[in-house]
């Protein structure tokens, strides 16, 4: 009997992303531990595209079978990451978001930017126990992110997290870029709070700066990618889909195990590239941006971690 030729591609129609998956370590993440997951193994991508899009199971593909798949899936305690689209829709006139062949994009002044959204979440905050995840959400069909939080488990190191993850996974960093994020928090670190730290020595009236090497690996990301970049605050739960996807994704990823904290050391050199405003933009209603006092508060509460 011929061996069983592996699939090239994964097509996830229900899971925690739906998408299509080069490997099965990428696909196990998708579906391992979701209640009603539906995946299938392809030879071409065209296929696995077709599938993700579809609402009928082709009878032409063979099944992913426990043999092949060993996983006895219990039922999630927090539920499906419902909601995330899979179709392309037509294009909407200039100016108004849109699903591109290479996901979420605007036109602005004549200029295509891409979108990306991203968002962190943390259930007990600030308390023993907690669990966080992060949401990167590129739009429908794209490699969008549910991952664990690594390290502590706050919501601030979530939503910075979540803006790094983007950047890592930007599919086009030449491409001008709009970053969408509901934490004022994560724009102020960097427009407002990095510089005078910078030039302090990463000191508050509490201490020392506790996520220093994640702030400057996060500049130095920023800094790096050769498309310019807008770092724009969107209002969180109000209905901006985005947005809502993206915090469903960063829910969905604090229910996975545990992961270790990275390494996010950068050398001497990289760690003095300082923001340039011609190449980075910050976007925050004057009604979310935090006050003088606001500021020094949590700065003596060092929450800034």
């Amino acid at each position: 009997m011929p061996k069983a030729t592996k699939p090239q591609f994964y097509a996830v129609r229900r899971g925690q992303v739906p998408g299509v998956y080069r490997t099965w370590r990428e696909t196990e993440t998708q579906v391992k531990g979701y209640s009603g997951a539906v995946y299938k193994g392809f030879m071409t991508r065209a296929e696995a595209e077709a599938f993700v899009q579809s609402n009928l199971v082709p009878a032409s593909t063979a099944t992913s079978t426990s043999k092949n798949n060993p996983y006895t899936r219990p039922p999630t305690p927090r539920g499906p990451v419902a909601g995330v689209p899979t179709k392309v829709r037509a294009p909407i006139e200039t100016g108004i978001e849109k699903n591109g062949e290479d996901g979420l994009e605007v036109v602005v002044d004549g200029k295509v930017w891409k979108v990306v959204y991203t968002d962190g979440a943390c259930s007990g905050n600030g308390r023993a126990g907690a669990t966080g995840g992060i949401g990167v959400y590129w739009g429908p069909g794209m490699k969008n992110i549910s991952e664990r939080l690594p390290g502590a488990q706050t919501n601030n190191r979530a939503e910075l997290i979540a803006l790094v993850r983007a950047l890592e996974t930007d599919p086009d960093p030449a491409a001008p870029l709009i970053l969408k994020t509901d934490s004022s928090y994560s724009i102020q670190c960097m427009r407002d709070w990095l510089p005078k730290w910078r030039k302090n020595g990463f000191q508050t009236s509490k201490g020392p700066v506790k996520n220093k090497e994640l702030l400057l690996y996060l500049s130095y990301l920023m800094e790096e990618r050769p498309g310019h970049i807008r770092l724009q605050h969107v209002r969180g739960h109000a209905g901006v889909e985005g947005n809502e996807i993206a915090d469903r994704l960063a829910v969905a990823g604090a229910g996975l195990p545990d992961v270790e904290e990275r390494d996010w050391a950068i050398t001497k050199e990289e760690a003095e590239e300082e923001l340039s405003q011609e190449h980075v933009d910050f976007e925050v209603p004057p009604e979310f941006v935090l006050s003088e006092a606001e500021l020094a508060q949590m700065e003596q509460t060092q929450q800034f971690d």
